[in-house]
């Protein structure tokens, strides 16, 4: 599921014709793809217990609520396409 996130985000992000929406696409799918990433760590032994709740998993609900957030974002980007008149 995360490695189908991350494709897709970064999919939003090569795709987007406007470089601030690419930069905004790409940060949010890190951000998403590096928190599950440390968290698998965690959870194998790999890394040191830091408290970093795995996304769209985690029982609290303001982590939750950003994730869903971070996603809503990326779908506004890749709906939004800016045309030929918007950029001159």
């Amino acid at each position: 599921f995360y490695g189908m996130v991350f494709y897709h985000g970064i999919r939003i992000a090569r795709s987007h014709s406007d470089l601030l929406g690419r930069y905004i696409a790409t940060g949010l799918t890190l951000l998403i793809s590096i928190q599950a990433v440390l968290n698998m760590a965690v959870v194998s032994g790999l890394l040191p217990v830091t408290g970093i709740p795995l996304t769209f998993m985690s029982f609290g609900g303001s982590s939750l609520v950003m994730s869903m957030f971070f996603v809503g974002v990326l779908c506004n980007i890749s709906c939004a396409q800016p045309s030929s008149e918007d950029a001159s």
